[in-house]
């Protein structure tokens, strides 16, 4: 990898800073063009850098001055593009998996465009469309969505009731997409001995994975036995691969975070304290800490901003809890969110707040909702609630790609759910 010299780096910082807001963006691409034979690694650094110095420039309600357009910050992509395409290595691997998995995964984890992204603040979310996109009349629930090669994905568990009664009712796991503006099943995934649960999905170097919990009858009981871990070739998903955990305890991880080519996860086991892991390759995995929360904690989503990491915890029959660690994620600090929310995925964060969708019990209803979570106050606001009010329900997948948030959950009865596709207005 080519370096650059911090002469170098420091004179582009002065030049990017010495220019007006909208003239930086010129200033910018000019710099830029200078340095398009760089690699993408070293072109990130400079970019990071660039950013981490500006932190204070804003979009949208900016203060103290003009904000970057929306048209600045995509020309300001455009140019990163051009310069990561520049590198032959670079422009094989977009050619492999697409310009929007490269987005993804080099453009918007990086400091930079962080940074310059829209910031959000989220008041307020008003529902363009709520589609009913599979009934099967059985078990259809515990979704997830992401986007992946200019598509949407939703993935969920369907099997003919909730929990297994013997080896004949476990559940498997059904992969859709809305290629061509159409919803279809494209994979369903059985893992023979063993009830399939609660699939999420992932873009993870410009590949799609599915994690999913396993789980199997002992005496009876419904024990859980790990997880498995599978990824998309383009056509279909390969076979899935057991994650192997340090701990003789078979904790299991609910959701992952990706940070510094590390992956995260929280792993949950009934009666004790949940722990945070660690791996470099999605297979291995090393126990790093345990988060000290009372009660009967388990299912968890988590996310590192600013070297933090971030967690909403669900606690059976009790409210849930945020946690915070920084630098190794080993002293954690807790607090109580005073809501209880279940099934949490965390949607965004910034400076101030979270957005969060999940079960919300309330006034002894349970309902599909997405919470905006302000984590210095301790205070929470009920952005949006879906309108069917069955007796089973939530456990929402979401993402944000502005101006629209999009959402996946599972409504219906014990015996009967239905999955739907949600796009709202920010």
């Amino acid at each position: 990898m080519r370096t650059v010299p911090i002469y170098i780096s420091f004179f582009l910082m002065l030049t990017f800073l010495s220019c007006e807001r909208e003239d930086q963006v010129t200033k910018f691409i000019n710099i830029e063009n200078s340095i398009v034979n760089l690699t993408d690694s070293s072109s990130i650094i400079i970019y990071s850098n660039l950013a981490l110095s500006v932190s204070n420039l804003k979009i949208g309600n900016a203060s103290g001055g003009q904000a970057l357009s929306f048209s600045s910050v995509n020309k300001l992509s455009d140019n990163i593009f051009r310069a990561y395409l520049s590198n032959e290595e670079n422009y094989e691997y977009t050619t492999q998996c697409g310009v929007q998995c490269i987005f993804d995964e080099v453009l918007y984890k990086s400091a930079y465009f962080q940074i310059l992204k829209p910031k959000l603040d989220i008041n307020m979310l008003k529902v363009e469309k709520d589609e009913i996109i599979y009934d099967n009349s059985c078990h259809a629930a515990f979704t997830d969505i992401i986007e992946y090669d200019n598509s949407c994905f939703v993935t969920f568990r369907e099997a003919k009731r909730h929990a297994p009664s013997d080896e004949s009712e476990y559940g498997k796991i059904i992969i859709m997409n809305n290629h061509n503006q159409s919803w279809n099943v494209i994979a369903d995934m059985v893992y023979p001995g063993y009830d399939l649960r609660d699939p999420k999905l992932y873009v993870i170097k410009g590949n799609l994975y599915i994690l999913c919990g396993i789980v199997k009858l002992v005496d009876g009981e419904l024990t859980r036995c790990g997880n498995a871990i599978s990824r998309y070739n383009g056509e279909s998903f390969g076979p899935l691969e057991i994650m192997s955990l340090d701990t003789e305890i078979p904790f299991w991880i609910w959701r992952l975070t990706e940070s510094d080519s590390k992956f995260y996860g929280i792993g949950y086991k009934e009666g004790l304290y949940p722990v945070l892991f660690e791996s470099s390759d999605l297979k291995e995995w090393k126990s790093l800490s345990e988060i000290p929360i009372p009660g009967v904690p388990t299912e968890a989503d988590l996310v590192v901003r600013n070297n933090k990491m971030n967690v909403v915890i669900r606690r059976d029959n009790s409210t849930s809890f945020f946690c915070t660690a920084d630098g190794d994620y080993k002293k954690w600090i807790c607090s109580d969110m005073g809501v209880r929310f279940e099934s949490p995925c965390i949607g965004y964060i910034d400076d101030n707040y979270i957005i969060v969708a999940g079960r919300y019990r309330s006034d002894g209803c349970q309902e599909t909702a997405i919470l905006k979570y302000c984590y210095h106050t301790n205070e929470s606001k009920c952005l949006y609630i879906t309108d069917n009010k069955p007796s089973d329900n939530a456990y929402p997948g979401l993402f944000i790609k502005y101006p629209h948030l999009y959402m996946s959950y599972y409504e219906g009865t014990q015996e009967s759910t239905r999955i739907h596709y949600c796009m709202l207005n920010i």
